[in-house]
């Protein structure tokens, strides 16, 4: 069903893929409140990680702040190194990282990827590879934001150059340097 209102051009959900270290950054926390508040301005669904700290847990809080609407998708694997946000409504408690991604992926009209770590640039591969081998058509939005992204860019177009990737990875991802940006691209 979401592949079908994606397809038709209505974005009500967007996966926002982010980080969770508390020790990052004021200004990503910012980008991700933003990105939060942006969300629930536009009235689309937020579904991420449900997490309560970090970027991850500032994306929540824009929304929340917003009145959006928010869907969590959270493993209790993670409960001790990532807490769950307990004032999440809407959440989902799967076994395994992989069906957390799965039904993050699943539920989602189109993606966003903020600043993060490991686990980001997980779920980032994870949708790439899901698109090159046709299993869906949704945006892949790296949110390049001051440059984190440059040299994950740099890598993946060297992964192209020298033939590990077949297709351009425009077809892939879309990167861009703003928030402002990412949702024009959602909207085009």
């Amino acid at each position: 069903m979401n592949d079908i209102k994606a397809v038709i051009g209505k974005i009500n959900a967007i996966g926002v893929f982010c980080g969770a270290s508390k020790i990052v950054s004021q200004e990503y926390m910012d980008l991700a409140f933003q990105c939060g508040e942006m969300l629930a301005q536009e009235g689309i669904e937020l579904v991420y990680g449900g997490g309560a700290y970090g970027l991850m847990g500032e994306v929540y809080r824009g929304v929340n702040t917003h009145g959006g609407k928010i869907f969590g998708v959270y493993t209790q694997m993670l409960n001790e190194v990532e807490p769950l946000n307990d004032n999440i409504t809407n959440c989902t408690i799967v076994d395994t990282l992989y069906q957390r991604k799965e039904l993050m992926i699943s539920r989602s009209d189109a993606f966003f990827i903020l600043p993060g770590g490991f686990g980001t640039l997980d779920e980032f591969f994870e949708i790439i590879v899901l698109k090159f081998m046709r299993q869906h058509d949704k945006k892949l939005i790296l949110v390049n934001y001051k440059g984190f992204w440059n040299k994950l860019i740099d890598l993946c177009e060297e992964l192209k150059e020298k033939k590990f990737v077949k297709c351009s990875t425009e077809l892939l991802y879309s990167t861009v340097s703003t928030l402002e940006e990412a949702f024009q691209l959602i909207k085009a």
